[in-house]
């Protein structure tokens, strides 16, 4: 029975090398993406700080909203080819351990859900949107710090 790890894999270990890079690629897209969140999140601290420099805080303000859209394009972008090519690199390897699937798997999943409710804010679907009551449970799932700690604490288990 062929498998797809088996197509692509190397001749001396039988693990793919372009499933290794693929797993590389998806954990530095992760980081770009994060970059959008990092700066969303200390333009708002900053905001609500009281030692801040009003004149400063104006200047933060008008710089970021220069460059929100742009990073939000790129956090997008990073972090959907990150779930591709996160799932691609599981297709590639197949499975090393049990902890080591499993974990690299839930990663995957984290990633996909968060990659699906991120696009379903993006874009405001309709039929998902008439309920007032479920746009406020996505936008808690997408932001939840919690899932981003499973998201690491599970790449960690996988990588190590």
């Amino acid at each position: 029975m062929m498998t797809v790890s088996s197509v692509f894999a190397d001749d001396e270990g039988g693990r793919g090398e372009y499933g290794e890079g693929l797993g590389s690629v998806a954990v530095g897209l992760l980081g770009v993406g994060a970059v959008y969140v990092v700066i969303r999140r200390s333009v708002y601290l900053y905001g609500t700080w009281d030692g801040a420099d009003p004149e400063i805080k104006k200047r933060v303000r008008r710089v970021y909203a220069k460059v929100r859209t742009p990073l939000l394009h790129i956090h997008q972008i990073s972090l959907v080819v990150a779930t591709i090519a996160g799932i691609a690199h599981g297709l590639l390897i197949g499975s090393e351990g049990a902890i080591t699937f499993y974990s690299g798997w839930i990663a995957a999943i984290v990633m996909a859900l968060s990659s699906i409710s991120g696009f379903i804010l993006w874009r405001r679907m309709k039929p998902i949107m008439k309920s007032s009551k479920l746009f406020l449970p996505i936008r808690i799932f997408h932001r939840q710090w919690l899932m981003t700690f499973i998201l690491g604490v599970f790449l960690i288990i996988h990588v190590a």
